[in-house]
This record gives C-alpha cells, structure tokens and sequence, in this order.
C-alpha cells in the first residue's frame, strides 16, 4: 500500500484536483461578488462599529467554497470512496444552513437563525457524524497509552451506539466551529487560519503516511491528501482576496472551512490535538470570551465587540495587517512545533499558548510603549 502513492494516477488525481479548485476558484470569486451584487445582497457596515466607515460590499461569497470543494472532489474521485458521500453530504448541508444564515444578517431571508438554533445545528452535525466511521476513536492519555473512547458503548434497536466517541465528536465539531466564525472579523483572519491549519494536517498526514503502513491508516492518509488537494487551492485564494475587503465571505465561508478542518483532522489519525493547537488562539479567545460575558452576566451567545482578541488588539492601535500576521505566526509555529512534541510536551505548549492570548493586548501594549520610549 505503500508504494501507491507513488503511483502515476495518484499524482495525476492530486495535480487535477488542486488545478480545478484553483482555477474554479479564481473564476468564481470574481462572478459570485458580482451576482450578489445584482440580487441586492449586500452587507450593512453601518450596524458595526468597527466597519461604519466603509460603503456596503457584496456578502455571502463564501459560498465559491462548498461550491469548488464538491465540484472538484465530483470531477475526480470516485464516488463510492469510503467516507466522500458522508463529507460532501455534510459539506453541502453546512453551507446552506449557513447561507441562511448570511441572509438572515443582511435581513435578505425570512427564515430566522437565532444563536440557539444554530447552536443545535452544529450538534446536530456533530452527533451524526459521530454515528459515522469518521467519529473520534481514540485520544492519547496524558501519561501515556491509547484511551479507546468507542469501546463504550450500548445497543440502541440494531446499532450499536458509542456513546463517549459521540460526545468527543460533538464538542469538537462545537469548538471548531465557534473559533473559526468567531475569528471573522479581521479581513483574511478566517481564511488564513484555515489555511494553516489545512497545511498543518497536511505535514501531519505525510508524517502519519510514512510511519503507519496499516492498509487503513494509508487509505485514510490518501483519502486526506485527496481532500486538501480539492481544499487548499481555493482556500488560499480566497484567503488573499478577503485581506481586500472586496466582499464578505460571511458564515458560509467560515463554517464550512471549519466543517472542512474538523473532519479531516479526524481522519487524519484522530489528530486533534494537534490540530486545536493551530485553533489554539481563537479556540483559547472564545473559552475567554464566554467566561467573561458569563461573568459580565451577558448571553455568550451573543456577539462580542470587546473581548474578542482582534478587538482587544485594535483598541490599542494595532492594524489588521499586523493583527493577521501575529495570529498567523502563532498558529503556525505552535501547529508545527506540536506535531513533534510528546504528550506533555504538547500540554505545556497549549498552555503557553493560552497565557499568551489572554495577556496577549498586556504585552503588546508593553512591547509598543517600549518601542516609542525608545
């Protein structure tokens, strides 16, 4: 099994998949912007206070993404792959629900998504996902050994139901989806994070494929590869497109990006960690941001316009272009230097990474009033 991915129709696959994204997805963000235009959906600067001064911009792009990914994957994979319904599937539901959603914020819709309902719907995707072979299996214990979280479980009729590996699924799946929407305020954040961490589970993934040469552990590796393949691309298109603020790529975007990110780093090798860690910023800025609206005695549910990192950060003067670059670096380095990095090695680094979010403004303030006293 090994040798298959040397194989010439392999590399033809991969090298077709990523051309189609790339190419479709230049092609789209350029029609898409122009369509919604037409239709009158455009967003409304002038209900946020931090985007009043700029004039209203197309939004809801972001759905050239589950549009390019299944286009692409369609074209050229085979559609009785284990596990490429069930993604594609999921993908398409996501986006929709999602798109809703963007037109409900720009008042375009009559269906209403309250921040309950689409709280349930992320479960929702959760809990049947993790009725699926692409639920969370197993997690490394913090001193060592493998804790299989699907060896409990109990019959339901004629299914047998791993309760624990369902809960697990269901709060990643909740995670990756509030700190990656979360995240969508600074042009390009969302995108660019998503990005890395795409590119993360890549490394992982090669890493994974060169020491694990079980005939399952190699198919979900080539299955990975096929799926950043029809990813990446278009990601990173629209990543350098957002930083422009042309349009809004809105929650369409953000959320299936997420979906996308969560469920490859499960099949990955149930690599979660490892993939939090590169979510570390936004994941640790979300526990952060709800703990104090809960301690203000606000809803968490609600949106925030001050304790978000990137909130914090412009409030003492930083740009959006500085703003990217630090939480990208961050996301980076931690996401790289994590995958080779023991268990508690990885604790102690996820930690570090908290203390610097939560103290994050502290320290830049400091760094900034040094700079000018010198």
């Amino acid at each position: 099994m090994l040798q298959s991915v040397f194989e010439f129709s392999f590399f033809t696959q991969i090298a077709g998949l990523s051309l189609t994204s790339l190419l479709l997805g230049m092609v789209l963000i350029r029609i898409v912007p122009r369509w919604l235009r037409t239709l009158g959906l455009l967003d409304r600067p002038h209900l946020y206070p931090h985007e009043w001064w700029r004039a209203p911009v197309p939004y809801g792009v972001g759905i050239v993404l589950p549009a390019v990914f299944v286009l692409s994957v369609g074209l050229w994979i085979d559609p009785t792959t284990p596990k490429l319904l069930t993604v594609c599937v999921f993908a398409i539901l996501v986006a929709i629900v999602s798109f809703i959603d963007d037109l409900d914020t720009i008042g375009k819709t009559l269906i209403k998504l309250p921040p309950l309902a689409r709280l349930a719907f992320q479960v929702f995707v959760g809990l049947v996902i993790g009725f699926t072979s692409i639920k969370i299996g197993y997690v490394s214990g913090l001193l060592g050994g493998i804790i299989h979280l699907d060896a409990y479980s109990f019959s339901l009729f004629w299914y047998q139901v791993h309760a624990i590996a369902v809960l697990f699924t269901v709060a990643w799946y909740v995670l990756v989806f509030n700190a990656l929407n979360w995240s969508d305020v600074v042009p390009g954040m969302t995108s660019g994070i998503g990005l890395v961490s795409l590119i993360v589970i890549g490394i992982l993934t090669v890493r994974l494929y060169l020491s694990d040469t079980t005939i399952p552990a190699q198919e979900n590796s080539l299955f990975v590869f096929r799926m950043l393949a029809a990813s990446i691309p278009v990601v990173a298109v629209m990543a350098y497109l957002d930083t422009k603020r042309w349009f809004i790529l809105g929650d369409t975007s953000s959320m299936t990006l997420a979906f996308i990110v969560a469920t490859l780093a499960i099949i990955s090798g149930g690599k979660v960690a490892t993939v939090a860690t590169v979510l570390g910023v936004y994941l640790i800025d979300a526990m952060y941001v709800i703990l104090m609206r809960l301690w203000e005695g606000t809803n968490p549910l609600h949106g925030d316009y001050r304790h978000h990192l990137h909130f914090r950060l412009r409030s003492i003067g930083m740009r959006d272009i500085e703003i990217r670059t630090l939480v990208f670096t961050l996301s980076a380095a931690f996401g790289v230097a994590v995958i080779f990095l023991d268990r508690i090695g990885k604790i102690i680094l996820f930690l570090i990474l908290a203390v610097l979010v939560v103290s994050m403004t502290r320290i830049v303030r400091a760094w900034k009033q040094r700079s000018k006293e010198e």
